[in-house]
């Protein structure tokens, strides 16, 4: 099942991917669609594949990347290329990730080929580059067929000696009876006319789908020259750390959080850090965290059956002919002979002992608790029991460390735990200062695909951090010039040394407010005091963070809208607008020549089509028999098989399905009988009539829904009925703990009041707004509104869908205020017109309990008013 931030991933995809078949401009496609996601257009950067979707969706470490990759071949497969099947390229970058892949796809049980089966029927080919070199063409006809392989095997700039490229006999009646223009561009023998019966043209000739898994690897000259020779129809990239830059950036179409990611529980947070100057103390304490979530974790089974044995994973450092090291050998003696452990609880993991290859570490009798490698475990390698990180080797932001970490963040059965010390990861790190060691990890953390504002909230200070020494020591900030220290405080001097080598300034021990700005004061360079002012409130922020009025433990709630429905009152939500006596089955069933602009071809007996653009496109009845004769599925469907696949593609989960089942049968017959269509005019445009049908239904469920807003609302349009008994408020919608933003907010207003720590992003007038609202002294805490997030945020149910007021606040008195901000164009047109009636009817229902405003653009005098303190009875 998707998560809710994949769901919205999918979504997001679908919308460019349909964006792009109707008005057959990407770049369009791609600003009005990151316009909608992240707030501003962005610019299209086609890497050389004209007019050809070239996307990324960007997943943190943990996020699910293959399930999603898996779900986008559906997506671009039916709503893009509108087949029944198509052939997939899936590159991904190394033979160890090709091979898991592959096992994953393979396995008809698995939920990555779940994802797959749902959107093809079962008729599903997987299969590695050499399997592919003798597929048969009915395969690729039939089955949706998926390749899967490195980079390698393509990403070559010569084509001599590749067997991709090879003649191949075996592939031979794929280029049988060839039409002149689609051997054009294939490669050929020896300079002749004739194409080489090649994997590759096979390829080009099938137009695929390319899904490229951890993308970053793949942003060369050489990988677009080669993806461009295989004749892409769409590319979909997946990574966590997607290039934004240059020439050769990825188009980032949607970026997914790590609060969303805890959200659904995939990941452990916040990462607790403790750092000890001594490594034989970093083991020891990491030996006894796991001993401790082990007993943790047996008790967690006896409330939940789920079972869990946490594991360690030691960075040991590398062996060394001129020094002494701490090695996976002394590790592993430390822990047997010191710490006493069962050796066969010790596995030791690096490039020449492979100590838990072929392993089940989720197995009940399996004994292992302790994984000592020295650098990264195999790349895809997957263990969500590992919950300890401990490292006596140097941390720093280097690929090992990265992921390290990202194997202690993946949450056991993606499912929160009932004892919150289960929900966490842990580090335990050797090293002189704390501040130096959490810096890298955050390094580590942006290079897993996290922000810089998330990976500082992944990092927690361990309380025990506090009683150790040297919390802030040995933090080196490195200047431009060396500073003359010769006029400062012999106290201020004690605490700070100068490393002439890498010209650095060492603050040695914790500073104040004063000894900082005398610090400052040596330097002769702003730049250089600058770096003293940024460590100094990097300092702070690991300990001096605010805490916000949610992690205070205060609760805020806000109560909801309830309609009394059949005698019980229950929130007022799209659910209730629907009148009881309305029925798909009994509504117009006529498709219009706008609605579904195809029509009969008098003279030819074919098609005339025209897209969104007024472009008109011909198909005769030879080409129409010839493309459904190519797929085995079409070439296969009547009258009652386009209607059952009608059906399924286009089910509503709030209209029943025999309704459904109705509408659409009259509609066929209809379009039959009264457009002159036959049978074979619908397969053949079926994925189009598929978009009519369902923008059709659409169209009369919102046409219903709007009737029945206005039923209980209105007693006439525009106004609002004064007998409002079948309403009242209740069931308080609470403000959970987690708070998962797409975007977080980094302008310049800094504010006090939020009630979390991140606040969802805003524009200019927006934040100007919360800056108002944030420094009302009668504002005891307020929230930005998270948009269509109907678990974390409070909304009201409109005529068609649901609105997210911008802001909502509490005041000192228990008054609650819901604040939408509209610039002064948008204040009058349809849709704010509703959303004001809506909020004025709420807080008219609330007799005085809640308020609601409207702004009208910067009009803070109105704000300020209804900010105000009164007297009379509040909401509690």
């Amino acid at each position: 099942m998707l998560k809710k931030y994949q769901q919205n991933s999918l979504e997001k995809l679908t919308s460019f991917l349909q964006k792009c078949a109707i008005g057959k401009d990407v770049y369009r496609a791609y600003a009005e669609c990151t316009l909608e996601n992240f707030g501003r257009q962005g610019v299209y950067n086609d890497a050389g594949f004209t007019n050809i979707p070239y996307v990324c969706l960007r997943l943190p470490t943990g996020g699910g990347k293959t399930f999603l990759a898996a779900h986008s071949v559906g997506v671009a497969c039916k709503e893009y290329l509108a087949r029944d099947f198509s052939l997939v390229i899936w590159l991904v970058p190394s033979n160890q990730i090709l091979e898991q892949t592959y096992d994953a796809l393979s396995d008809t049980h698995h939920p990555y080929r779940k994802a797959l089966n749902q959107y093809f029927n079962d008729s599903v080919e997987i299969l590695k580059v050499d399997e592919a070199r003798s597929i048969q063409k009915g395969t690729l006809q039939s089955n949706t067929t998926i390749i899967i392989s490195t980079f390698a095997s393509w990403r070559v700039d010569k084509t001599e000696g590749r067997k991709v490229y090879e003649q191949n006999g075996s592939l031979s009646s794929h280029f049988e009876h060839l039409k002149i223009e689609k051997t054009a561009n294939l490669e050929k023998l020896n300079g002749s006319s004739i194409p080489v019966h090649s994997l590759a043209n096979v390829v080009y000739l099938n137009n695929p789908i390319f899904i490229i898994d951890e993308a970053h690897n793949a942003r060369t000259e050489l990988t677009f020259e080669v993806i461009k020779r295989l004749n892409p129809a769409c590319i979909i990239e997946y990574t966590a750390t997607p290039k934004t830059k240059g020439n050769d950036r990825s188009n980032v179409l949607c970026s997914v959080t790590a609060a969303e990611l805890k959200a659904e529980d995939m990941i452990k947070m916040p990462i607790e850090l403790l750092t000890t100057d001594e490594w034989q103390n970093a083991i020891s304490n990491a030996v006894k965290q796991q001993q401790s979530l082990e007993e943790i974790a047996k008790a967690e089974e006896t409330n939940t059956g789920e079972y869990i044995r946490p594991i360690v994973l030691f960075q040991a450092q590398h062996d060394s002919q001129t020094e002494s090291t701490i090695n996976v050998e002394t590790v592993k003696n430390f822990l047997i002979n010191t710490m006493h452990l069962p050796e066969e609880q010790i596995a030791v993991a690096t490039g020449t002992e492979r100590g838990i290859e072929g392993k089940d570490l989720s197995a009940i009798d399996e004994p292992i608790r302790f994984i000592i490698t020295k650098q990264a475990l195999k790349e895809g390698w997957d263990c969500p029991f590992a919950y300890v990180f401990c490292s006596v080797a140097k941390v720093s932001s280097s690929k090992d460390v990265e992921q390290l970490l990202g194997r202690v963040l993946r949450m056991p059965n993606v499912k929160r735990k009932e004892k919150n010390e289960l929900n966490k990861a842990y580090a335990f790190v050797s090293s002189d200062s704390f501040y130096n060691t959490a810096k890298n990890l955050q390094d580590s953390l942006i290079s897993a695909g996290f922000t810089s504002a998330e990976a500082a909230d992944l990092i927690e200070v361990a309380q025990a951090q506090f009683t150790l020494g040297k919390f802030f020591g040995n933090i080196q900030v490195e200047v431009d010039n060396l500073p003359d220290l010769s006029g400062l405080d012999t106290i201020v001097k004690n605490k700070i040394d100068i490393d002439t080598e890498t010209k650095s300034i060492v603050i040695k021990e914790n500073i104040t407010e004063d000894e900082k700005e005398a610090i400052k004061n040596t330097l002769t360079s702003e730049s250089d005091k600058e770096k003293i002012e940024k460590a100094y409130q990097e300092i702070k922020s690991f300990i001096g963070k605010t805490t916000s009025p949610q992690k205070q433990g205060k609760v805020f709630s806000v109560p909801q809208l309830l309609i009394d429905f059949d005698g019980e009152f229950r929130v007022f939500d799209e659910e209730v607008l629907l009148p009881p006596d309305w029925n798909l089955a009994a509504c117009d069933k006529t498709l219009t020549d706008e609605e579904f602009p195809t029509k009969v071809d008098s003279g030819t007996k074919g098609l005339i089509d025209v897209d969104s653009k007024g472009n008109t496109y011909t198909y005769n009845a030879s080409t129409i028999q010839e493309e459904l004769s190519s797929l085995i599925v079409s070439s296969t469907m009547d009258k009652k098989g386009l209607i059952q696949w009608l059906v399924k593609e286009c089910r509503h989960q709030s209209i029943p399905y025999a309704q459904i089942i109705v509408f659409i049968s009259a509609l066929v017959d209809e379009l039959i009988e009264n457009r002159s269509l036959h049978i074979e005019h619908l397969v053949f445009m079926r994925f189009k009539l598929k978009d009519a049908v369902k923008r059709k239904i659409l169209k009369l469920y919102q046409e219903a829904k709007k009737k029945g807003y206005e039923e209980l609302l209105f007693t006439q349009p525009g106004v609002v009925k004064e007998e409002i008994s079948r309403f009242k408020l209740g069931e308080d919608f609470v403000f959970p703990s987690l708070y998962p933003a797409n975007t977080y907010y980094n302008g310049s207003f800094k504010f006090s009041k939020h009630f979390h720590d991140n606040i969802a992003d805003m524009n200019n007038e927006e934040a100007e707004c919360a800056f108002n609202i944030d420094a009302n002294p009668n504002v005891e805490f307020w929230i930005r509104n998270l948009e269509r997030q109907d678990y974390y945020a409070f909304w009201l149910q409109t005529s068609t869908d649901k609105f997210y007021p911008d802001f909502i606040a509490k005041l000192t008195d228990g008054t609650i205020v819901i604040i939408e901000y509209k610039g002064s164009d948008r204040y009058n047109n349809d849709d704010s017109k509703e959303k004001r009636q809506l909020g004025d009817f709420y807080a008219g229902v609330s007799a005085s309990k809640c308020r609601f405003i409207m702004l009208n653009g910067k009009d803070w005098n109105a704000l300020k008013n209804k900010l105000s303190i009164e007297t009379e009875a509040k909401y509690n």
